[in-house]
This record gives structure tokens, sequence and C-alpha cells, in this order.
């Protein structure tokens, strides 16, 4: 499932997939079984920056567009409105990880797109 997050005037593909997750597990020393956790008071700034950049990062491999920003850049993008971003793009994890690891996926014959 690809979600896009609209920031300024673009749009952006959004998805939290298996390869998301893992890239972003590794990168923070987490645990799959701790993902649930993303979100609540002891999750970090920098964390959830990292979130949003791996969330970004595959959502632009898995609709083949280029993807050249840094975790410094999606901070960057986040200034503009730091805390509603932020709660944006935990609502499309928290979205996207419940339909990922607990149920296979249904083969359908559209994309899903859904803006937030």
């Amino acid at each position: 499932m690809i979600d896009y997050l609209k920031i300024g005037e673009t749009e952006y593909p959004v998805k939290f997939g298996l390869n998301a997750l893992a890239l972003y597990c590794d990168e923070v020393g987490i645990k799959l079984g701790e993902l649930d956790k993303i979100g609540g008071s002891n999750t970090s700034l920098m964390d959830l920056i990292k979130l949003a950049f791996w969330g970004l990062k595959d959502g632009a491999r898995s609709e083949g567009k280029p993807f050249d920003m840094t975790v410094e850049n999606i901070a960057d993008l986040l200034d503009d409105d730091p805390s509603g971003l932020i709660v944006k793009i935990v609502d499309i994890f928290k979205k996207q990880f419940a339909g990922n690891p607990q149920k296979p996926a249904k083969k359908s014959a559209g994309k899903s797109r859904s803006t937030t």
C-alpha cells in the first residue's frame, strides 16, 4: 500500500513495506517487535525523522521514482509543519504497519491511493 503525504505543493509517496521496516530497524537498532512503540513518548525526534526518510524512500522506489534526499533534507521538509507532518507520518506508518506483518497481502487490480 502506498499513501501520499503533501508537503508544500508536492505529494510524496510513502510506503512502509518490509524493505523500509527492515532498513529502519537496522538503522535505529530496534527489533521488529518494537515497531508498535513508534510514536510513543520514548521515540526520539531523530528516530521519527528517520522513519519519514525510509517511508519516503521506499515510496519513491516502489513507484520507480528517483530519490536523492538525505535525512537532513527530510528534516528540512518537516520544518514547514514539524508536529503536524510528523503526526501524519506516524499515522501512515501505523495504518500500513497494521496491515503488513500480521496479514498476507491481497492481490488487487489497482493500487491503493490515499492522500494524507
